[in-house]
């Protein structure tokens, strides 16, 4: 009977801190502020730049407000044509320098150079043209779809947007501020 009532007691006790424990968690989450439409930015795996003016490919990694200003954070990728002579080799032969190698039935490798990212900011009122982002009525996409800044840092700060993660943009830079940027159709 001892045993019982000591077991009792016991297991009262541990429910008890158990629930101290999971309300004070909830309340410190609810408390917690939150950006809504930034993803967290990874400041360890950044890399210096040099000044750029040019185009160049890249995957977003993610979208961050820094000082009042929007940053977004890019891994560059090199795109390749595919030739007969190099369809006998293995893709990693081709690219040894490359992190990750996607091969696009279009005819063309895109390889990731490096697993840091850069981190860029926007000019003033920069070109953003999406492929892939609404469906006409036929249900196909509506390809060359101007939108604005703001809409374009929404649809990448949403949680079910991960898929623009996995698609290559083309942006356009004016040492090192980003005037235009281009989805780029992947089939």
């Amino acid at each position: 009977m001892i045993s019982f009532n000591i077991y009792y007691k016991v297991s009262v006790l541990l429910i008890s801190i158990a629930i101290v424990l999971n309300s004070t968690l909830f309340i410190g989450c609810q408390q917690e502020k939150k950006s809504i439409l930034f993803h967290e930015h990874d400041k360890d795996h950044s890399a210096k730049i040099e000044k750029f003016t040019g185009e160049k490919y890249a995957f977003v990694d993610s979208v961050f407000l820094k000082e009042g200003k929007e940053y977004i954070s890019l891994h560059f990728l090199e795109y390749k044509i595919k030739s007969v002579s190099n369809r006998s080799a293995k893709i990693g032969e081709k690219f040894p320098d490359s992190v990750n190698i996607i091969e696009t039935p279009e005819g063309f490798y895109i390889s990731v150079k490096s697993k840091k990212h850069e981190d860029f900011t926007f000019g003033d009122k920069p070109q953003v043209t999406m492929q892939t982002l609404s469906h006409n009525q036929s249900g196909n996409y509506i390809f060359n779809e101007e939108i604005d800044l703001q809409k374009f840092i929404r649809l990448l700060s949403d949680k079910n947007a991960a898929r623009y993660k996995r698609i290559p943009f083309k942006f356009t830079f004016i040492e090192n501020v980003i005037t235009s940027v281009k989805e780029q159709y992947l089939p």
